[in-house]
């Protein structure tokens, strides 16, 4: 199984227990939900046949099951812990190896073991999305980083501001049963509303909420665009705090994700307001007017924020808040050393999965080391601007994201056993794993229809632009120059340098 446990014997291979004999749990130490996914997913009679006990435990391992006898004993702290038995136990039955005389001891190295999946760009059906979950659950991941809003549409609906939401979004009512769903599979929902930056989608609907009121478009190209949220206009904030209010109160999780990324500063540069609010709040820059915004902003949420790292320039994090690192930047790295914050690890040159497989392959996320020492831990990134359908999401995600799930549990690394583990689970009938061709000749082809992508996709310019978005994507195509044809990186780089 997928990720591998930390300790398993097994003592007698010949006599194996079938579950869908029947089965009946045992359970006075926990909340019931712990255990009803489990009893979705084997329909069996209820009977004595076979007897799960769930104890309670205060053992350092992050769960314990025991296989004697007829009898199951899986014993965790919590809730979490149990789910994460009851998934191996479930694991062990798909791969026909409940066998008796077996012990397990577990240990996730990583308390944050997630994905990022972009609804903003693409949106996907709630049936797409959970076929997604069931998947993670099963390979132990705990945290649905949900992208809900951006300049290519905000997905949620409102309905303190009705108009806000985009032809296609979920329902409150979607929301709160997807909540629901990955919960019992011991996944917590992260949702995002990007800003000050990536509002296109709300100031389409409120233009009166970026410095100069500007008739804003939900825009259908990827790129960075230069209207944000004005952080100098004190009834911004009032539509934030009634925004943020009513979304995080569909979701059960304490944290939010407020975004703060790729925020071009040239209409603060412009704004009479803005250069008003530097002068009154002693602030230094344009990034510290940002920080300003985002303080202002943190102190009317109930809960704790995670940002991308850009935010550590503007020189205020709330006390609360976790660093989520996409792009390892010089300058920001010695700000995150100053405040020694714990950090979510989403180095782009490796986890982000939009990128096809040729470019990031799937040993490079098997052996990633973080640089980072103060981990929480590791999280995928599925961005969907280049994404047209089901196939291709499952495609990029799957099985780079089994690498993410070994990364996130255990520091023993072995990459030919992690690969006889996807065959196993192929053999299991697990659907969501990807038929990628992992062949040189094949690779190097899908690397080529890339980057030819790449070439005639429209961009978007502004002033900008040009000095945030493009180093990063200059910078891209020079690390992965070595895996790629010379020709074509050298019309894309003269591309993107006429912006």
């Amino acid at each position: 199984m997928i990720p591998a446990p930390s300790i398993y014997l097994i003592f007698n291979k010949e006599e194996k227990l079938n579950l869908l004999n029947g089965f009946i749990i045992i359970n006075s130490d926990f909340a019931p939900y712990c255990s009803e996914v489990f009893t979705l997913r084997i329909p069996a009679p209820t009977n004595s046949n076979i007897i799960i006990r769930l104890i309670k435990s205060n053992d350092t391992t992050t769960y314990n099951l025991l296989i004697q006898n007829n009898n199951i004993s899986i014993s965790g702290k919590d809730e979490q812990a149990i789910i994460l038995g009851l998934t191996t136990l479930y694991n062990l039955h798909l791969e026909d190896k409940v066998i008796n005389k077996t012990i397990i001891k577990d240990h996730a190295l990583y308390l944050h073991r997630g994905l990022s999946f972009d609804s903003a760009r693409h949106f996907f059906t709630i049936t797409e999305i959970k076929k997604i979950i069931e998947e993670m659950s099963l390979i132990k991941l705990n945290v649905f980083h949900w992208h809900l809003s951006d300049d290519q549409g905000f997905r949620i609906e409102s309905k303190l501001f009705p108009t806000l939401a985009s032809p296609e979004h979920y329902t409150q009512d979607e929301i709160k049963d997807l909540d629901y769903y990955c919960k019992i599979r011991g996944i917590k929902i992260i949702p995002e509303i990007d800003m000050p930056g990536h509002v296109s989608s709300i100031l389409s609907v409120y233009p009166k909420f970026s410095c100069f009121e500007t008739a804003t478009t939900i825009s259908n190209l990827a790129g960075i665009y230069e209207n944000v949220f004005c952080p100098s206009k004190p009834e911004v904030y009032s539509f934030i705090n009634k925004l943020l209010g009513e979304i995080s109160g569909l979701f059960m999780t304490d944290i939010i994700h407020l975004g703060g990324d790729e925020v071009p500063k040239y209409n603060y540069k412009h704004c009479d307001l803005c250069q008003q609010t530097m002068l009154e709040n002693d602030l230094n820059n344009y990034e510290e007017l940002q920080g300003y915004f985002l303080k202002r902003v943190s102190e009317n949420i109930n809960k704790k924020i995670i940002l991308w790292n850009d935010s550590l320039l503007g020189n205020y994090l709330p006390d609360n808040s976790l660093i989520q690192f996409w792009l390892n930047k010089t300058v920001e790295l010695k700000a995150y050393n100053k405040l020694k914050k714990p950090i979510i690890d989403s180095n782009m040159y490796v986890f982000y999965f939009d990128y096809p497989l040729a470019l990031l392959p799937l040993k490079r996320v098997y052996k990633y080391k973080s640089p980072f020492n103060n981990i929480q831990g590791h999280e995928a990134c599925l961005w969907s601007e280049r994404i047209t359908s089901n196939e291709e999401l499952e495609r990029m995600l799957f099985p780079r994201l089994y690498a993410v799930a070994e990364a996130c549990w255990d520091n023993k690394k072995n990459y030919r056993v992690f690969l006889n583990n996807i065959e196993l689970m192929k053999k299991a009938q697990r659907v969501l794993i990807s038929e990628n061709d992992l062949s040189r000749k094949h690779l190097k082809v899908e690397r080529r229809k890339y980057w030819q992508t790449v070439l005639n996709m429209p961009t978007v310019s502004s002033s900008e632009k040009g000095k945030t978005s493009l180093k990063t994507q200059l910078d891209f195509f020079r690390y992965f120059m070595k895996f790629s044809d010379f020709k074509l990186i050298k019309e894309i780089k003269k591309k993107y340098e006429k912006h």
